[in-house]
């Protein structure tokens, strides 16, 4: 994989390649497209098998949704919100790669997680003390981690990470006592690193 530029170099890249510029556009699609491959890699690992094709397949599905509507989702990625460039993508390309493959099983399609939550996820991803490659099934994380939590835990996850609100605004959101919302918050962090050890460490099944 390229080795990660700092955050300034990526801004500058977008701009460019948001410029039009060919060389940018190339060395964007070269910079971003090897962490494509390794959310579609750990996602058909972990959900059904595939190979190198299914794998190219799911890529030119985020690639698709990346660039619509004249690079709209590409546009959103604000880097003073501290996720990187390459963190943001893989967010946003897992959230479609899923919703792709539900859609593909016949399942009710993934939520696909609004823009304004991606960047507080893709920090959430990249904070915690989990293996690099963790972060490659956040997408499924998210979603497993949402059917796990309780109501009152589902809460205090939205509030605290999706809105990213302090302890002191979400207990005036919800009600909850700031004991509850520290517990919630060490459980949270606890179950997602173990929900994506465990997705991680999952047998890759056999293509059919």
């Amino acid at each position: 994989m390229t080795p990660a530029m700092t955050i300034a170099d990526e801004r500058a890249l977008l701009e460019r390649a948001l410029a039009r510029d060919p060389t940018a556009v190339r060395e964007l699609v070269r910079y971003l497209e090897p962490k494509l491959l390794l959310r579609a890699d750990a996602l058909l690992r972990s959900e059904s098998g595939g190979g190198r094709r299914e794998a190219m397949d799911l890529v030119q599905v985020a690639w698709r949704d990346l660039v619509a509507e004249g690079w709209r989702a590409l546009k959103q990625w604000d880097p003073d919100r501290g996720a990187s460039l390459r963190g943001y993508v893989g967010v946003v390309a897992t959230n479609r790669m899923v919703s792709e493959l539900r859609k593909q099983r016949r399942h009710s399609a993934e939520q696909i997680v609004p823009a304004e939550e991606l960047h507080r996820l893709a920090v959430l991803a990249e904070s915690l003390e989990a293996r690099v490659s963790d972060r490659e099934y956040l997408g499924l994380v998210v979603a497993e981690l949402r059917e796990m939590l309780t109501e009152q835990g589902g809460e205090a996850f939205e509030v605290l990470y999706l809105e990213g609100l302090d302890v002191d605004e979400a207990i005036q959101r919800t009600g909850l006592t700031r004991d509850s919302l520290y517990s919630y918050r060490r459980r949270i962090k606890k179950m997602v690193k173990t929900i994506a050890e465990r997705l991680a460490n999952a047998p890759q099944r056999a293509s059919v």
